[in-house]
């Protein structure tokens, strides 16, 4: 008996190891094959001299499906962007980055 539980257990652990989603993170998607797509844009709002509360940020997260990677790079084109602007002796300077990961 002592050893069918051990044996279970061992199996159940060993299940819970192989299966990690640990396992996918991080590794690039280069296949040709559609996948919905979860975008993170970091937007960060700067002034020039110093300003109390600033720089800002904020995180907004997107999801888009059926594209390739490429197509999902193209987005990261597209959507990221820096915008300055300059008022007399301040500048604002709002900067927008996009980053990607394949939903699971």
């Amino acid at each position: 008996m002592k050893k069918s539980l051990f044996i279970l257990i061992s199996v159940l652990l060993f299940s819970f190891m192989a299966c990690s989603k640990s396992d996918d993170v991080n590794q690039p998607v280069t296949d040709n094959l559609k996948h919905t797509w979860v975008f993170t844009l970091t937007t960060v709002h700067s002034v020039d001299p110093s300003m109390a509360g600033y720089p800002t940020f904020e995180t907004a997260t997107i999801e888009q499906s059926n594209l390739t990677s490429t197509e999902a790079d193209q987005v990261i084109k597209d959507m990221s962007t820096t915008t300055v602007i300059v008022s007399g002796t301040m500048t604002f300077t709002t900067s927008i980055t996009v980053k990607k990961a394949v939903k699971k």
